[in-house]
């Protein structure tokens, strides 16, 4: 939109100086010569120059909503996201942690002094315990540590050696010697955590308990002396914390993926008041896409319109059921999706009554019907999206189009009159019946341009027998201010165009409308001044 100028006022005064110092001599600026009278030029001014597209005159910003083919016909398009979840949401395991102890006997320090050490053993089997029942075979860590406690009463100096067969990192199985000091006077505790990044960690089964081994190996150092062992502990706590998997092979339960109700908003219709409108082929597709390998029980429980005037249309159409199958191989996706249009549901039909909102709900639940094997990664995804396409071909008769733009000349005594004229150029297949009104700062009207609304202003262009426009029309109209009309032209600061829009011989021919449409309109002023001199 461009404006010429943003301050009229200033415009003409520069004019005016231009108009002085530029034709006048120096000899002859002697105001003793000049007698009282009065001088009554006209000056044109052009105020604004604006190009209006499908993108302005529909109101939408936002370009990704538009989308163009190979032949330049435009579709408006609006995409949403129903629903998606991820890996790293599914599935969230809480800190584990398991507990031990070993008592030395007295035997054990009698072999203790008579040699450089004493080693014993402990084969520990933990139970994993996981949210939603899962069971699970092996999981490979994105992060996550391993900490372990170790607090001892016991008068000799040690060494625990802790091995995970099943935990391996390039190959090789997690081990590490952890030493503590014996305890003298009392007991010494101490603390060590270990990166499990990018660890494999494979579980065994037993019922419904993932079950870990662990080996312990306590080897405890000859001191030279003997010492009371006897009921004294070594005490080993061991916890797995802050874990984050990287992928998950086992069975992951059964469980609702609770997925709210929502709405998407059709704008283009935010500014219809009546009349009516007719796409030829709206289309509305549903796409999922689900990595995670089990089953997604997914069901499309809603599909409504919520039309203009506030009543609910449900959507028919081909809903399959269950709406997408699962990956059978790790890495892989399943896709599916369905397309409503006019062939196979009512999407036209509620499309055409001025959908205002569509309002959709999934339900889902996983493992149904029940599997005996699953994976999935921290990235693993389910997602549901929704695309409705209007492609801009058909009919509409009292459509309403607005633009705004700034305006001000402020107030200038001089002026006795103004008139205005308007010039349209349009390259649209519509006729509108049009009106351009002074607003102050706050939108409210103040007068308007015609005082008579003018009836088809803009006149539709002419079309081929494919709908296409093959020459713009254009027409003008001219409007005087002059009193109280002027004093309103004066205070206003913008201007709105508005009009209603009929497409060419609707309802009995559609039209397509093409990206290099335009609806040029420029708006100029001539002004009567009254100076006295």
């Amino acid at each position: 939109m461009k404006i010429l100028p943003k301050h009229t006022s200033l415009l003409i005064c520069a004019l005016f100086g231009t108009i002085f110092y530029g034709c006048i001599k120096e000899e002859d600026l002697n105001f003793d010569r000049v007698t009282t009278g009065e001088w009554t030029p006209e000056w044109a001014i052009p105020l604004i120059h604006s190009g209006l597209s499908i993108k302005d005159l529909t109101g939408m910003i936002d370009t990704g909503m538009f989308s163009t083919n190979s032949n330049h016909q435009i579709s408006l398009v609006y995409n949403t996201n129903i629903f998606s979840i991820y890996g790293y949401e599914f599935f969230t395991p809480v800190n584990q942690s398991t507990w031990t102890f070993l008592q030395l006997t007295s035997p054990d320090s009698v072999a203790l002094y008579q040699n450089d050490s004493v080693s014993r053993s402990i084969n520990l089997v933990v139970p994993l315990t996981f949210p939603n029942g899962e069971q699970i075979d092996s999981m490979t860590f994105r992060q996550g540590a391993l900490r372990i406690n170790m607090t001892s009463n016991i008068p000799h100096d040690a060494i625990l050696k802790i091995t995970i067969p099943s935990a391996t990192l390039g190959g090789q199985s997690f081990s590490q010697d952890i030493p503590i000091s014996a305890a003298t006077n009392s007991s010494v505790s101490t603390q060590n955590i270990f990166d499990m990044s990018g660890y494999n960690m494979g579980t065994t089964n037993q019922g419904m308990s993932n079950q870990l081994n662990v080996s312990y190996t306590l080897t405890f150092l000859n001191s030279n002396t003997i010492s009371n062992t006897l009921n004294k502990n070594f005490d080993i706590t061991t916890s797995f914390d802050s874990i984050k998997p990287a992928s998950l092979f086992g069975f992951l339960g059964q469980r609702e993926i609770i997925i709210p109700s929502d709405t998407s908003e059709i704008s283009i219709f935010n500014n219809f008041q009546g009349g009516g409108i007719h796409f030829e082929d709206p289309k509305m597709t549903i796409s999922l896409s689900n990595s995670f390998g089990m089953p997604i029980d997914a069901q499309l429980t809603t599909l409504t319109t919520i039309l203009a005037n506030g009543s609910v249309v449900p959507i028919t159409g081909p809903v399959p059921s269950p709406l997408i199958d699962y990956p059978i191989v790790f890495g892989q996706s399943a896709y599916n999706s369905f397309v409503f249009d006019n062939t196979n549901s009512n999407i036209q039909q509620a499309v055409n009554s001025a959908a205002k909102f569509f309002v959709y709900k999934i339900s889902a639940g996983t493992n149904v019907p029940l599997p005996t094997y699953n994976f999935m990664s921290d990235s693993s995804f389910f997602r549901a999206d929704m695309k409705i396409e209007f492609p801009m071909k058909g009919y509409t008769t009292g459509f309403t189009i607005q633009d705004t733009v700034d305006f001000g000349i402020g107030e200038i005594n001089e002026i006795s009159s103004a008139a205005f004229r308007l010039n349209v150029s349009n390259g649209f297949p519509v006729n509108a019946h049009t009106q351009l009104y002074f607003t102050d700062d706050n939108y409210n009207i103040l007068d308007s341009l015609f005082l008579n609304s003018q009836d088809r202003l803009i006149e539709s262009a002419e079309i081929d027998a494919n709908g296409k426009v093959t020459v713009p029309t254009v027409r003008s109209a001219d409007e005087l201010f002059d009193g109280i009309r002027l004093q309103h032209l004066f205070a206003a600061k913008k201007i709105l165009v508005k009009g209603v829009i009929d497409t060419k011989d609707a309802p009995n021919t559609s039209v397509q409308i093409y990206d290099d449409y335009k609806l040029d309109f420029k708006l100029g002023i001539r002004t009567k001044l009254k100076i006295k001199l």
